[in-house]
């Protein structure tokens, strides 16, 4: 896939330091940074032919990609966070699965926390009553299609209903025909509603388990963990509405939160008080049913 085929765009906020460690590992493709920091705080000086855009204040994940869109012509595009190390073969290896069909509208790499340690959430379902109690009771380890999140192992090509942002290549004309990312969606979420919405257009979406990127997970936001942690949640319980509605949204809520004490339990048990405090966080966002992550429009 020759660079001039597909543009790298990628959204900056509160990440100077791992923007600059990533763009001279993918120098000399065609890259559009969108800097969603605020005016008094600009990055720093670009690499040669890296195109920098900006508003001079955060208008949100979805709205920093759709900006970057509005201003390419090629006929794929590839979303990398700043914190995700993809190789240039990696790159050329997700635009090439999205070309090969054109039924594909994007196509994600699994995400790799460390050395032989997998990330989970690079790409899954939409939510609904079964996927989320699959999901809740861990069951989903073992039917690895069957929940929220994929489960896919290194080598596995997985047709799935979403894909993250962190590392995924994307076909522009499908992207553009469903109207790009919901920008009422500010953070979080957007990629699972321009799933749902790419779906409906008769788009397929996948995920290529032969492609692994590194991907140092959280630090492209900005915010500390235990924030971060819960902003996500809170979303989640507003996704969950829009897309079931308000009862049945609010009974995968509640079979997630049990899920959660379940995990709780076990980390406790096991003497795992970080991981007990990261679902503590989660639960707690959950059960409370604060939202404010859809914005009116």
């Amino acid at each position: 896939m020759s660079v001039r085929d597909f543009t790298v765009v990628v959204v900056s906020y509160g990440s100077a330091d791992h923007l600059m460690e990533l763009l001279p590992t993918l120098s000399g493709m065609d890259m559009i940074v969108v800097d969603n920091g605020p005016a008094d705080r600009p990055l720093e000086a670009l690499p040669e032919g890296v195109r920098q855009m900006g508003s001079g204040r955060n208008i949100g994940f979805g709205a920093a990609v759709n900006l970057a869109i509005s201003g390419i012509d090629t006929p794929y595009f590839v979303l990398v966070n700043p914190d995700a190390r993809p190789s240039v073969g990696d790159i050329d290896g997700l635009v090439s699965r999205v070309a090969a069909d054109t039924r594909v509208a994007q196509c994600g790499a699994l995400l790799e926390r460390s050395p032989a340690v997998m990330q989970g959430g690079a790409a899954g379902w939409q939510p609904g009553m079964v996927r989320a109690i699959v999901e809740a009771t861990g069951i989903g380890r073992m039917l690895r299609t069957s929940g929220l999140y994929e489960k896919a192992r290194p080598g596995e090509f997985v047709e799935v209903e979403w894909v993250a942002g962190t590392s995924v290549a994307m076909r522009t004309d499908a992207f553009r025909s469903v109207g790009g990312f919901d920008e009422r969606w500010f953070l979080y979420f957007e990629d699972w509603d321009l799933g749902y919405r790419l779906a409906q257009a008769g788009w397929r979406s996948v995920l290529a388990g032969d492609i692994v990127v590194p991907h140092a997970r959280g630090t492209s936001s900005g915010a500390s963990s235990p924030d971060q942690q819960r902003q996500a949640a809170e979303a989640q319980n507003e996704y969950f509405r829009y897309r079931l509605g308000p009862a049945r949204g609010r009974v995968a809520q509640a079979a997630l939160a049990i899920g959660f004490v379940a995990r709780y339990l076990a980390h406790r048990v096991r003497g795992r008080r970080a991981a007990a405090v990261e679902t503590v966080v989660h639960l707690t966002a959950t059960v409370s049913g604060r939202s404010g992550f859809i914005r009116a429009g």
